[in-house]
């Protein structure tokens, strides 16, 4: 499969919610766009092609309630973790952890670690 070229991003995974920059973000800085896993649940699993990258998609059907391109065909998100100061396994394991919290939501502040690196993201 083609893949188109590779956009640089950083990413933060904060409170149930994945979001992307395009510069480092500052506490005023809104971001591109935000995946907010509350909405739809989701995962992250190994790309079997690359064992640097992963794949952020709905965990059935399409992402609703999401205002981002390509949400009402189910887009699947492809990250690298090349040259991030995170392992591959790190990304996983805290993208799915704040899927995992954002499904079993009810108010409380448990799994609310942040986690932000330079990422790539393809758009």
């Amino acid at each position: 499969m083609f893949r188109k070229a590779w956009d640089q991003r950083y990413v933060v995974v904060k409170d149930g919610k994945l979001a992307w920059y395009k510069d480092k973000p500052t506490p005023t800085t809104e971001p591109q766009g935000v995946i907010d896993f509350r909405v739809t649940p989701c995962e992250a699993v190994p790309e079997p092609a690359n064992k640097s990258q992963f794949l952020i998609r709905p965990k059935v059907g399409n992402w609703t309630g999401q205002a981002f391109k390509g949400s009402e065909d189910g887009r699947e998100f492809i990250f690298d973790t090349t040259g991030s100061p995170q392992s591959f396994k790190a990304w996983l394991d805290a993208i799915n952890a704040h899927c995992e919290f954002a499904t079993r939501m009810s108010g409380g502040s448990q799994g609310q670690a942040q986690m932000s690196a330079s990422k790539s993201l393809r758009r």
